[in-house]
């Protein structure tokens, strides 16, 4: 794999509960970058208070990341993109910019480019 053919020795994988990780497991102000790419969107009303991207992760990761750190949010989901960008525009934590990123090339990437979906990219910097 890519981790161990590049000898990368700045990554971290944790089995588990990932609200471990949140609630001490990693010290603050130490991630450069953090990447969300295609999570599940939930689609049902009902299950949508399920999905990852909500007001309390913003929250939950605005600690963990270094000052002028950035949160990678990414979707192919249109109801999932829109639901980002509301809560977005209620959060004073992070900073949509405009910088160019490039997705990395997931299965779930390929997926959405084969199915025709749009690709929602959304590049916060912390504040």
């Amino acid at each position: 794999n890519t981790v161990e053919s590049e000898r990368l020795t700045n990554i971290s994988v944790y089995l588990g509960d990932g609200l471990e990780v949140f609630n001490g497991g990693m010290a603050a102000e130490s991630i450069s970058e953090m990447h969300v790419l295609f999570p599940d969107p939930w689609p049902k009303a009902r299950h949508q208070k399920r999905r990852v991207f909500q007001p309390e992760f913003l929250t939950m990761v605005f600690p963990l990341l270094k000052n002028s750190g950035w949160l990678r949010f990414v979707t192919d989901d249109d109801s999932y993109a829109s639901h980002a960008t509301d809560v977005i525009s209620k959060q004073k934590l992070f900073e949509l910019s405009k910088t160019p990123w490039t997705t990395p090339d997931t299965h779930y990437f390929r997926r959405a480019q084969r199915l025709g979906h749009r690709i929602h990219s959304f590049n916060l910097q912390k504040l």
